[in-house]
């Protein structure tokens, strides 16, 4: 019998890299819970944090007055391409670099999320030839696995996959960047009465992520919680 449940948004990304180290901590500390995942694009159309279907969500702060954001991690990127990819075998120049064919990640259209890739070679003065967009990270590194295109992808993501795609590491022409991994919340979690502000299900997640011993027992949203 499930006493409560807990929903949590999070890239496909980290889906394949946070979320199992995730739902295995919840498991044990919290055997009668529902763990809840979906993905990044369903937070508008569920209301966002301030809706009653979410939680917490992973990813990039966008900066909202009324959520709060602590770092879980920063996650490196990395520049794909396939095994045999032309490029792996020659010089690589800057002009070469700039002939690259990229493959951009927009994960929810519409709604004017930055693109940190983008930023990153905009802010290096180097220009990015974008051929396509895909909605997840694991969709460009398909792509970059079959095509002459490349992708820049999460570090723990292409660790994960790489060697099954047959993908490989190329040397980006921009300084290497890392994308901030936040744990994000609304404020209504710390108007709820308790001893802690921050509940015990965000001590779960932090637990997993760095593999520490969870000192807390979570509490739930809603009515019926352990």
């Amino acid at each position: 019998m499930t006493t409560c449940s807990f929903t949590i948004a999070l890239s496909d990304a980290n889906q394949v890299v946070l979320l199992p180290r995730i739902a295995s901590l919840f498991s044990t500390v919290l055997p009668r819970a529902r763990l809840r995942a979906i993905s990044i694009d369903s937070v508008a159309p569920l209301g966002g944090l301030a809706g009653s279907e979410l939680d917490v969500v992973i990813g990039p702060h966008a900066g909202a007055e009324d959520i709060h954001a602590e770092l879980l991690v920063d996650q490196p990127t990395v520049l794909v391409c396939r095994r045999d990819h032309p490029i792996a075998s020659r010089p690589r120049s800057r002009d070469m670099m700039a002939t690259l064919q990229h493959v951009a990640v927009e994960m929810a259209p519409g709604k004017n999320l930055r693109d940190m890739t983008d930023a990153a070679y905009t802010a290096a003065g180097v220009a990015r030839h974008v051929v396509m967009t895909v909605p997840s990270f694991m969709c460009a590194a398909a792509v970059a696995a079959m095509t002459n295109f490349v992708a820049t992808v999460p570090e723990p993501l292409y660790d994960a996959v790489g060697l099954t795609l047959r993908l490989r590491t190329i040397p980006a022409p921009i300084p290497p960047f890392s994308v901030p991994m936040k744990l994000c919340w609304h404020e209504l979690w710390n108007r709820l009465p308790g001893p802690s502000h921050r509940l015990g299900h965000h001590d779960l997640v932090f637990s997993s992520v760095y593999d520490l011993p969870s000192q807390t027992m979570p509490r739930c949203r809603y009515s019926g919680a352990t």
